[in-house]
């Protein structure tokens, strides 16, 4: 079942703005290291067809074997032959256009000494002198740093 939420849902534990049981065909692609999108066809007299809207979320599962995912649409085609074909993204797209908030390497330095847990909390015990931070930071400001290019 595909179900339809508006722009802003984060939860997904109603059925937000209602059920798409009129849609033609509903197709998931998910490529390795690549594109993970939705493509579906309705008919412009299906039910919610007005509700269908850029940005708004598609919730389905991409197999039977898998919980239902979010999708945002992102592209919706002029009618042709009274039906429609909708794009639509996976959430974690959402990512790819926010960039880091510009910060330098010493309040850096400082959050993780601040943050860094002490020899009985920690997990993972190192030995000694394996790991320890730089005594000199030089200063450091990135410019606008995208969060896809931290990741790698």
């Amino acid at each position: 079942m595909i179900l339809l939420y508006p722009s802003t849902e984060t939860e997904f534990q109603n059925n937000g703005l209602g059920a798409l049981p009129d849609a033609i065909s509903c197709t998931v692609t998910e490529e390795r290291n690549g594109m993970y999108e939705l493509e579906m066809q309705y008919p412009v007299s299906g039910s919610h067809y007005g509700e269908i809207v850029n940005r708004a979320i598609l919730f389905c599962k991409p197999d039977p074997y898998r919980d239902p995912q979010p999708f945002r649409i992102y592209r919706i085609l002029k009618p042709i032959s009274g039906r429609v074909t909708v794009y639509a993204q996976h959430i974690s797209y959402d990512l790819s256009g926010v960039t880091v908030s510009p910060f330098s390497a010493e309040a850096a330095r400082e959050l993780w000494t601040a943050s860094r847990p002490t020899q009985s909390r920690r997990i993972c015990h190192f030995p000694s002198g394996r790991i320890r931070a730089h005594p000199a930071i030089s200063p450091w400001k990135p410019h606008l740093p995208c969060v896809l290019s931290l990741v790698g």
